[in-house]
């Protein structure tokens, strides 16, 4: 009956080691033990130890804590309950067994060295690579635990063991709330990061016993899924939140520790069951007052009283944020959030109706000069890359669109002296549609139509066509002029304009040009 547990005993051990997907998944284990065990630090060191055979090193890797240490009975009951003695080989299936210790064996040690001590005893317990152990009794009494794994290899493996070491400690304990420090060839960093994220956009937090979630809108996207600081499962957001939050899956960043999260025996999935459900509703209320909170900044930045370029970064920055929750916040096109030139607040909704041409120009934050302005194109404080990330999508909602003040507002200066052919361009262009009249003159930007006094807006932001002005200096108008054709010049400017092609080619047509 005995070889018959113990080989069921086998089995299970067998199954156990195999769940881990990383055979250095095991350090996550002892270092939760040392966190379990009340360490508020854990020391984890590789040494490389010559051998007299070429190339070939014993690798160490040492865990060591100051926690509680084991006494005899937690060694019996926990530690070595699913383990044969050297001196008894068949085991028990009574009771638990420890599944963070079993995970030491997945890296395949030819050796395990346990020392622990606790209440003035200490022990030493010896794995070897069948998984059987010895234990004995030492006289120095000490409290704490320290693990020692042997693994025979190759000189040649020893930067890649010690990056596997590193990898697995900094995806799985860099949050835990000990002093966790590697060791490696006379080196020693410190394992730790600050839970995200403390330099995001925005974030907000919700801290009750012992479940602490924060909620950013930040990048790159992230969920991280932790229990007591150990993270359990990170992945984009996608893959681990609601499909409720899809919206904001491209800049959320979530940080989520608690208790409530339950995972399988591998200890790297997260089981879908109510208390994670509890925590993910938690995440869902958290994202839509951040929404709000989001809407809020950036309203109470656009009225701000005074104006500098980290501010308007800033401004940027969450204006960009909430490009990607337009959607989720009610009745956004009405908040003034948009910054303009005189050092006022606008909203989308007040700009499509001050947008007499549905065109807005746009200046940079503290201009060299003041800003240009005209009654029907309103102004605000935009960069070209805030154009292109968040304004221009939005002013498109509204059916209108934004360029740099500079390239927009022109003067056009009329020449002195009536051109027969401009005559015949404005004639043709009047029966065609076009324009009511064109006038030629020195206007930076090539052509545009007249608005006020003067300024002209560019064609394809205009939809009044009474004065059409051409640059004189404008090469197709300059080619056209001097062959005495008007055709090209003025199928080229109706095709930009958006006018009837057509209609303009029945005009010419008739005047057989």
């Amino acid at each position: 009956m005995a070889d018959n547990v113990g080989t069921a005993t086998e089995g299970m051990l067998d199954r156990l080691v195999e769940q881990f997907a990383s055979p250095y998944d095991f350090l996550r284990e002892l270092v939760q033990n040392a966190m379990d065990a009340g360490s508020d630090r854990v020391d984890v060191e590789l040494s490389v130890h010559r051998s007299e055979v070429d190339d070939e090193v014993v690798f160490e890797i040492v865990v060591a804590d100051a926690g509680h240490g084991m006494d005899e009975a937690t060694i019996d009951d926990e530690l070595t309950l699913l383990f044969a003695s050297s001196k008894r080989l068949d085991r028990t299936m009574a009771g638990g067994f420890g599944v963070g210790f079993v995970s030491v064996f997945s890296w395949a040690p030819a050796r395990v060295l346990v020392h622990t001590g606790a209440r003035g005893g200490a022990w030493e317990i010896e794995f070897d690579a069948q998984r059987r152990f010895t234990r004995r009794a030492l006289a120095t009494p000490f409290e704490g635990t320290t693990v020692r794994c042997f693994r025979v290899g190759h000189a040649s493996e020893a930067d890649a063991v010690a990056e596997h070491v590193r990898t697995s400690l900094w995806r799985w304990c860099r949050f835990c709330p000990v002093e966790l420090g590697f060791s490696y060839d006379g080196q020693t960093e410190r394992i730790h990061e600050e839970p995200p994220p403390d330099d995001a956009a925005l974030s907000i937090a919700y801290a009750a016993g012992d479940t602490t979630v924060r909620v950013a809108f930040a990048q790159p996207a992230r969920v991280v899924l932790l229990r007591h600081g150990l993270v359990l499962a990170e992945a984009v957001p996608p893959a681990l939140l609601p499909r409720g939050l899809a919206s904001s899956s491209t800049h959320l960043q979530v940080w989520a520790d608690s208790a409530a999260h339950s995972t399988d025996i591998g200890r790297d999935h997260v089981v879908h069951d109510a208390g994670r459900r509890l925590i993910e509703a938690r995440i869902v209320d958290l994202v839509h007052k951040l929404r709000l909170q989001l809407a809020d900044a950036v309203e109470a930045l656009a009225g701000a009283s005074t104006w500098s370029r980290a501010r308007h970064e800033r401004y940027g920055q969450l204006h960009a944020h909430l490009a990607l929750e337009r959607e989720q916040i009610a009745r956004l096109d009405r908040r003034p959030l948009l910054r303009t030139a005189d050092g006022g607040a606008v909203s989308v909704r007040t700009l499509a109706d001050q947008a007499l041409w549905s065109v807005v120009a746009r200046i940079e934050p503290e201009p060299d000069g003041p800003a240009s302005s005209v009654q029907g194109v309103p102004t605000v404080v935009a960069t070209d890359d805030d154009a292109r990330t968040w304004l221009d999508p939005w002013l498109a909602t509204r059916g209108m669109v934004s360029a740099p003040a500079a390239e927009l507002l022109r003067t056009a200066r009329p020449l002195a002296q009536p051109d027969p052919f401009v005559a015949t361009i404005s004639d043709l262009a009047r029966r065609a549609g076009m324009a009511s009249i064109v006038r030629t003159g020195e206007l930076d930007g090539g052509w545009g139509f007249e608005v006020l006094g003067g300024v002209v807006l560019p064609p394809a932001h205009a939809d009044r066509r009474v004065v059409l002005w051409l640059d004189e200096r404008n090469p197709l108008f300059v080619a056209a002029r001097a062959c005495g054709s008007p055709a090209a010049l003025l199928l080229a400017m109706a095709a930009e304009m958006g006018a009837d092609v057509e209609r303009v080619v029945e005009v010419l047509e008739q005047e057989d040009l």
